[in-house]
Formats: structure tokens, sequence, C-alpha cells
């Protein structure tokens, strides 16, 4: 059971956060860790994503979005809320914007935690920041079916359990390759996102072992 006070204990956890390379690398596809750290190129765009605390039932959650499939980025996959950032918007304002535009969250009702560090997707050229946010109400979800074509709302509990990490097969063209994956129901949530739940994992390691409870 993950502590009551959990978005106060990440809060106050993350400034001495040592940014381990370890976590993203367990969770990343087969012979690509070294492209998502970088450097990026020169011309990559600036996004950021939220992963937003939310607790129903003493149950915390974070929601995350199955991309429509058109979408020219990472379409069909599962990500948490974000986008590309608008000229001069800082990337605290950008996830709170696209979080809002995707699932409907407004920004008055997100307490911003801290930033983990960020990640290059070397396939679609982005800098993403993701950062975590808390709700202090039960989300009211309306979801942007222009690109959100499901709405999942994973449990904590369910990337704090290794038998939820198992092997995939990717296919690109003639490249086949394998990745580690979270599974949960039917989903597979693999890639930058499963990369950045990695690294989420193990802060809520270190707040659980750090804290009295």
């Amino acid at each position: 059971m993950f502590a009551s006070n959990l978005p106060k204990l990440i809060a106050d956890y993350l400034p001495r956060h040592t940014q381990s390379q370890k976590p993203r690398a367990s969770l990343a596809p087969h012979l690509s860790f070294g492209r998502h750290q970088g450097p990026a190129a020169h011309d990559a765009k600036s996004a950021a994503v939220l992963l937003l605390l939310f607790q129903r039932n003493d149950r915390w959650f974070l929601p995350l979005t199955v991309r429509q499939p058109h979408l020219p980025d990472h379409g069909g996959q599962i990500s948490f809320p974000g986008g590309m950032l608008e000229p001069g918007e800082p990337s605290d304002q950008g996830a709170l914007r696209e979080t809002d535009e995707e699932i409907g969250v407004p920004p008055s009702q997100i307490q911003i935690l801290g930033r983990l560090q960020q990640l290059y997707l070397y396939n679609s050229n982005y800098r993403v920041v993701p950062w975590i946010g808390y709700s202090q109400q039960l989300p009211q979800f309306t979801p942007n079916d222009a690109e959100v074509a499901e709405l999942l709302e994973i449990p904590l509990r369910a990337i704090e359990v290794p038998e939820t990490i198992e092997q995939m097969e990717i296919h690109r063209g003639r490249l086949q390759l394998t990745a580690p994956c979270y599974r949960w129901e039917q989903h597979r949530i693999w890639g930058a996102t499963s990369m950045i739940i990695a690294e989420f994992s193990a802060i809520l390691q270190a707040v659980q072992v750090a804290s009295p409870d």
C-alpha cells in the first residue's frame, strides 16, 4: 500500500534524486538505449509529458492514453498525456496544457511535484521532459477523441510487480527486435513510456524505503 502522502514524499525526494540510467536501460528496446541517451539532434523538437497521480478508494493511479492510430508520431502506441511545446513555453506549462487538451484535466487541479530527466526520442526527433503532478481531486476525464483512442487508468501496483514485465517482438520493415514492456490487462506498454515508468518506479521504491510507514 502506497502512503496517503505519496505526493509529498515524491516532491521531497525529487531534488535529491540521483538520475541513474539503469532503470531506463532495463526497459529500453534492445539495441536502442544509446540513442535514447542522446545527444539530441540539433533540430530536435521540445516536448513534455505529465505523470499525473490521482487517488481513488485509497489506491494510486496514473492515466495513460492509447494514441489514435492515424497520428503521425507514435500512432497507436501508449503514452503519457503531453506533446510538443509552443515557442517560448516552459516545459512544465506545456505538460499541463497538453494534459488539459488531451484528457480534460485543467491546470488548476494539478500540483506539479517535480521532473524526471530528459529523454531523447530519436525516431520522432523529440527532446521530452517528463513532469510528475498530482490531482488534488478525482479527475473527471474527458479524452480528446481526435488524439486519444482509449484512456487507461493504471494502478501504481501494476508497475511495481516484476511479473508485469515481459518481452515483445517489434517489426520495422525487415528489422525484427525484442523489447521489454509492461503488460497490463490486454495492453503492452513499451518504448519511451515504459522507460519513463521504470525511472518513476525506482523513485516509488526509494520513497517507500525512506517513509516511516
